[in-house]
């Protein structure tokens, strides 16, 4: 049985979903859950080469659902 899990971005209304199984939820914090939600590995083409662009900080102000429910807002 998995959960399904769902984080939007209140900067730019991306979305990330998940699914976890109870198990891990409850040893989860809403904060953890949302960090392994837009938890990427993105880089940005520079000219001198790839860096880290940091597309998740707008995860910074986001809602949290499990189970279609919201569980935390963050701003």
């Amino acid at each position: 049985m998995y959960i399904k899990c769902k984080v939007v971005s209140k900067i730019s209304n991306r979305m990330f979903e998940g699914e976890y199984e109870p198990i891990q939820l409850l040893e989860m914090s809403p904060d953890d859950l949302i960090e392994s939600l837009v938890e990427v590995d993105c880089t940005c083409n520079t000219e001198s080469g790839y860096s880290y662009c940091g597309c998740d900080d707008e995860f910074e102000e986001c809602a949290l659902f499990v189970d279609g429910k919201i569980v935390k807002e963050r701003w």
